[in-house]
């Protein structure tokens, strides 16, 4: 009876250094909870085959804190959606805040050159399964309230706009709406602690207004 093949996957791709070691390249994420859904819109093979997917998340130090190995999946001839809604366990000390990034593996048993496997729209988000959106892809446009906070952050990327609002006026993805006072604070990757959203709002909190008097 012949070996099953079997392939392992990884996104990102890894590279190999001058000892033939993978050094895994890592994508950023930043989550709201412990649990994760990945999936796969559209995925088929010719015949029949099995994959599972393993997830690796480290934190600011390159630490792994935590990993996951899924369910096995069964795919067959026809194009069919598989995900996978999971919670994440991590290290004593660590928990979803610490996680900074991560890489996956997707391995397949029995796929071959008799045996391809065909499938697109990989998402990995927070929470429960959503619908698929491209990459940067354009926000229709939506109302962002300040209900019970004072701040958001915009995401480009790595890069962030800070937008405070103590007024609580509301604003949307398109429009800057006029308000009695907004405070737009940019931030860049890798910036000193000291000037992360957190910190840039305590500073606006408790600073006062202050006049001089000049007299002649």
């Amino acid at each position: 009876m012949s070996e099953i093949a079997k392939c392992c996957l990884t996104f990102p791709p890894y590279t190999l250094n001058n000892e033939e070691e993978k050094v895994h390249k890592k994508i950023q994420i930043r989550i709201k909870s412990e649990q994760l859904t990945f999936s796969i819109g559209n995925i088929k093979c010719r015949n029949q085959a099995v994959i599972y997917f393993k997830f690796y998340g480290f934190d600011y130090h390159n630490t792994l804190i935590t990993e996951y190995t899924s369910e096995r999946w069964l795919i067959t001839s026809n194009y069919e959606q598989e995900y996978e809604t999971f919670n994440l366990t991590f290290v004593k000390g660590k928990d979803y805040r610490d996680l900074d990034n991560c890489y996956m593996e997707i391995y397949t048993l029995g796929i071959d050159s008799e045996n391809p496997l065909y499938f697109n729209r990989l998402q990995l988000n927070n929470g429960e399964l959503e619908d698929y959106h491209t990459p940067n892809e354009e926000i229709i446009n939506t109302n962002i309230g300040f209900n019970k906070n004072r701040y958001i952050n915009l995401y480009d990327e790595d890069n962030i706009l800070q937008v405070i609002r103590p007024n609580h006026e509301d604003i949307s993805t398109e429009q800057l709406t006029s308000s009695q006072k907004t405070i737009l604070a940019p931030h860049l990757p890798n910036e000193s602690k000291w000037d992360d959203p957190v910190a840039i709002f305590y500073e606006f909190m408790y600073m006062t207004e202050q006049k001089i008097g000049v007299e002649k």
